[in-house]
């Protein structure tokens, strides 16, 4: 069974690219639920949210969005 909320965190030295995570996870439809949180920690920039998934090619779609950011 899926889990209905998972946690999608990113995190890179490099701002560029966790921006570019952010807009490819705005272009995939799915649900946020709550307020994401996004900030610098350390020299780290990083994005925090809760994505409601249905099926595990959602699953899919963040594992992929999360390797580009790396």
């Amino acid at each position: 069974m899926l889990p209905n909320l998972v946690l999608f965190h990113i995190k890179n030295r490099n701002l560029e690219k966790v921006q570019n995570a952010m807009a490819e996870l705005t272009k995939t439809a799915l649900t946020i639920q709550g307020k994401p949180r996004a900030g610098c920690e350390n020299g780290n920039h990083f994005y925090i949210a809760l994505i409601k998934v249905k099926d595990k090619k959602d699953i899919k779609k963040l594992e992929q969005i999360e390797a580009m950011a790396c």
